[in-house]
C-alpha cells in the first residue's frame, strides 16, 4: 500500500492526513473518472450536433424565404469542419485504408 500526505497550504500545516490508497481502489476511481469523462464528452458532442442542426435548419429556412442560401453556404462552411470532427472521432473506421491501425500487416 502507498500512504500519501496531504498537506494544505502554509496557514494549515498542523492539519496533515495521511491517505492509503490501495491498487484496487485507484483502479475504481480511474475507471469512474473516465466513464465521466466520456459522458461529459458526448454530451457536449450531442449538444454541438443538436445545435448545428437547429442553427443549419434556420439557415435554410432563412434561404427559403428569402430565395438565395447565401446564409446556409456560410453556416456550413464554418460548421461543416466541427460536424466532421466530431462525427469523425464517434464514427471513425480502425481499417489501414482509413487511418486507423488495426491490421498493419495487411
Amino acid at each position: 500500500m502507498t500512504k500519501k500526505t496531504v498537506i494544505v497550504g502554509d496557514a494549515f500545516d498542523s492539519m496533515n492526513a495521511e491517505i492509503d490508497k490501495a491498487p484496487e481502489t485507484s483502479g475504481v476511481i480511474e475507471a469512474k473518472t473516465k466513464a465521466k469523462e466520456g459522458n461529459v464528452r458526448a454530451n457536449l458532442a450531442y449538444g454541438a450536433i443538436a445545435g448545428g442542426g437547429v442553427f443549419l435548419t434556420g439557415a435554410a429556412g432563412v434561404g427559403i424565404y428569402d430565395g438565395s442560401f447565401d446564409e446556409l453556404s456560410s453556416f456550413w462552411l464554418a460548421y461543416g469542419p466541427i460536424a466532421g470532427g466530431i462525427f469523425g472521432y464517434y464514427f471513425g473506421g480502425t481499417g489501414t485504408k482509413n487511418g486507423g491501425n488495426a491490421d498493419k500487416n495487411e
